[in-house]
């Protein structure tokens, strides 16, 4: 009884180590059959998370290549000029 028992705890442990789920680093999904984790790439979801990061990385790299300014942003003094000139002088800070 003790070496069957040994038998099965060996092939639950082999079973186990053998299933290793996978997750996508891009979108998060997680499965446990490669079939489905291949196909996943053309899924909606994980597209809209490609793109997502993609476009993170564009505007991260043009922010680095901005140069740094003082005070308040250029886009936002612009958006002040543009309220002045839209409402007059009653909308001051």
């Amino acid at each position: 009884l003790d070496e069957a028992e040994e038998l099965e705890k060996s092939e639950q442990k082999r079973i186990a180590e053998s299933i290793q789920p996978k997750s996508c680093d891009i979108c998060g999904a997680v499965t446990l059959d490669e079939a489905k984790f291949q196909a996943h790439f053309h899924f909606d979801v994980h597209e809209g998370y490609k793109q997502v990061r993609e476009r993170h990385a564009q505007l991260q790299a043009r922010q680095r290549e901005r140069p740094k300014e003082s005070g308040r942003s250029q886009s936002h003094q612009a958006s002040q000029a543009r309220s002045r000139s839209a409402y007059g002088d009653r909308h001051q800070e």
